[in-house]
């Protein structure tokens, strides 16, 4: 009886890894439109940064990116919550082979901070990432990008 449902379970399990992979092979083959640049998250974070780091997450997953915390990629972000006595400083650089794509920084203080640090915290970091999520190239700029692109380069956006 025993036999029986351990064997159920493993056809199931086998199942679902087959049901996976098919998934996955179909994924590949449009990889086109579905191309996600892998950015490397920093591995390091203090709490305020450990607090606010999922939100630096979706807004480049809405850019069409993919935050990991480990492996080989093609960008890098760093991210730096500094609080001082007075300030919150915030730093946010997405790089791309060793030069800045996106970079943001704001700063809000005073004296509330005493009484409100988590909140100015808060408050300079959305000032922040609002920055750093305007300047993100998005999906669209990726695909008649030539390898050497840089989100400076010469196709600036004319308004």
């Amino acid at each position: 009886h025993h036999a029986m449902q351990r064997l159920s379970i493993f056809a199931l399990l086998a199942l679902t890894l087959i049901v996976f992979n098919s998934c996955e092979t179909v994924e590949r083959e449009n990889s086109e439109q579905n191309y996600e640049p892998l950015v490397l998250m920093p591995n390091m974070f203090s709490d305020e940064e450990r607090r606010l780091a999922p939100y630096v997450e979706d807004v480049l997953r809405r850019a069409g990116f993919r935050p990991v915390y480990n492996g080989g990629t093609e960008y890098e972000l760093t991210f730096k919550i500094d609080d001082g006595p007075v300030n919150a400083d915030v730093y946010l650089t997405l790089m791309r082979r060793g030069g800045p794509v996106a970079k943001a920084y704001a700063r809000v203080g005073g004296p509330s901070i005493i009484f409100r640090r988590q909140e100015i915290i808060t408050e300079s970091f959305d000032k922040c990432l609002h920055d750093f999520e305007r300047q993100l190239p998005r999906r669209d700029d990726w695909r008649e990008s030539s390898d050497d692109y840089s989100a400076y380069g010469d196709r600036r956006p004319t308004y």
